[in-house]
Order: C-alpha cells, then structure tokens, then sequence
C-alpha cells in the first residue's frame, strides 16, 4: 500500500471514530439532569401543631429556606395550622423570638392522615430566641 492511501485511510478511520466520540462528550449529556430537576416535587397536606411556653413575639416554620407559616401575633398556644411539604419530607425549621431571657420549649406534632410524629426542642436558658432544625420520623 502507498502511503499515501494508508494516510488516507487512517484519516478516515479517525475521523469515523470521533465523530460519535464527540456526541458522547458533548454538552448535550447534561441536559436530561437538567430536565429532571426541573420537575415540580409533588406536595401532600398536613397538619402542623404547634406548642409553646410562654408567647413568642415571632414564630416561623420554615422549610429548605421557604417559609410554611408565621405565627399570627397574639396567637396562644397550642397553634394549628396546615401545611405543605413533599411526601415523607420530616424537616422544618423553626425559628422564634420572645421578649425576654428565659428557657422556652418547642413541640411540633405533624398529622397526615392517621400517621403523627412529634419533637420537643429547648431554647438555650439565656437565649432569647430559638433557632432549630426539628426532625421528624415519618
């Protein structure tokens, strides 16, 4: 064979070769994650009470940084309220604020239907507010 057809073909056979090499690589790979993420998370309804010692000046329920539910001022414990989170989700944040220093506790009791989980956090004794993540099972 010349070299002339073995460059040639050895060219051609590169270039055979990368073609679909590149189409794996590419950019194109990410745009099912992307696709993925952007689908809507389904979310189920629940019941969320609330219980406190001593009446907070603020109270929020939070969760992945998006605020569920603010207590109304002058609200008194128990505070029941409903909210929405993904399936089997157990996570809510809290935070609260009272007037002054003292020990304060927190319960938290979700329901959905039959099932019901339930946490109890404290504040610090010199603290005058509470900022917690309350993990349910579920």
């Amino acid at each position: 064979m010349s070299p002339r057809l073995t460059f040639t073909l050895t060219l051609l056979g590169v270039l055979l070769a990368g073609v679909p090499l590149v189409a794996l690589t590419g950019k194109r790979a990410a745009a099912p994650q992307e696709a993925a993420a952007a689908v809507p998370q389904e979310t189920c309804c629940m019941l969320a009470e609330v219980r406190f010692d001593g009446a907070p000046t603020s109270l929020r329920l939070m969760h992945l940084g998006h605020e569920l539910a603010a207590l109304p001022a002058g609200t008194e414990s128990p505070w029941v309220t409903e909210i929405a989170l993904p399936p089997h989700t157990a996570e809510l944040e809290l935070q609260a604020e009272w007037p002054g220093a003292a020990q304060h506790a927190v319960n938290i009791t979700l329901t959905h239907g039959a099932e019901s989980a339930t946490d109890t956090q404290w504040s610090d004794p010199a603290a005058t507010s509470l900022h917690t993540l309350f993990t349910l099972p579920w």
